[in-house]
């Protein structure tokens, strides 16, 4: 039942991130002078959501209640249908496209992979990533609990799987919620980043001083920054 759950749910969720990523394609206009790079994170928050109100509204109270049923579940053959024709090779490709994509941001942001999924300037990718990731090891728990019932006769395996899986969405959803908020309250550049914009302008012979400098990443590869400056010719005259 959890794994029909999960099937089902997957196709809205990975829609939801598609649309945010085709939305936030779209050019500046005047009610959005800076873009609609943020639309990503959107899309990719209601998907946590998503995860998170699945794990514990839909299979949480499944794998409770049956902590204490001692008979295996009936129609055993119907679970194993449902486990085989899972496309495992679908998810499995869509999760090695994902981390090829979390590589090459990496890459470009000069991090490595580690300090990219905790701080990178794309949650997106790494929603997809951990959310394929997910998939995968949801389904070989729960291939392994319904092989322990079939193995033991004991039936305690299958809601005790369902729980595992359960924490581990709980974790991931709260992991990619926590994510996407930084990125939607608006984060700062990285130190590095900020230090060869400074850089660059401070090279600028006209240029005397700058004050309270400010930056907020507003998509993949897109900032905004802001400052006070003081020009020489200003400052001479007092």
């Amino acid at each position: 039942m959890a794994e029909v759950v999960h099937f089902v749910a997957d196709f809205p969720n990975k829609a939801l991130l598609a649309y945010g990523l085709s939305s936030s394609r779209r050019a500046p206009d005047t009610p959005h002078p800076y873009g609609y790079s943020k639309e990503r994170f959107v899309g990719s928050l209601i998907s946590a959501i998503g995860i998170f109100c699945l794990g514990f509204g839909a299979t949480i109270v499944y794998g409770v209640q049956n902590l204490w049923t001692f008979e295996p579940p009936p129609n055993m053959e119907y679970a194993d249908v449902v486990i085989v024709n899972n496309p495992l090779c679908l998810k499995g490709a869509s999760l090695t496209v994902a981390i090829q994509s979390v590589k090459k941001g990496a890459a470009q942001e000069g991090m490595t992979i580690r300090d990219y999924i905790w701080r990178g300037h794309d949650p997106t990718s790494v929603a997809v990533m951990t959310e394929g990731g997910t998939a995968v090891a949801v389904l070989a728990i729960a291939a392994a609990s319904l092989v322990a019932v079939k193995m033991t006769g004991n039936a305690i395996y299958d809601p005790i799987g369902l729980l595992l899986e359960t924490y581990l969405e709980w974790y991931v959803a709260i992991f990619l919620i926590q994510q996407i908020r930084h990125a939607l309250i608006g984060r700062a550049m990285d130190d590095q980043d900020m230090r060869k914009i400074l850089h660059f302008i401070m090279n600028d012979l006209v240029l005397y001083a700058l004050n309270d400098c400010k930056s907020e990443v507003i998509g993949p590869e897109s900032f905004r920054f802001k400052a006070e400056i003081v020009l020489r010719g200003c400052r001479e005259r007092g």
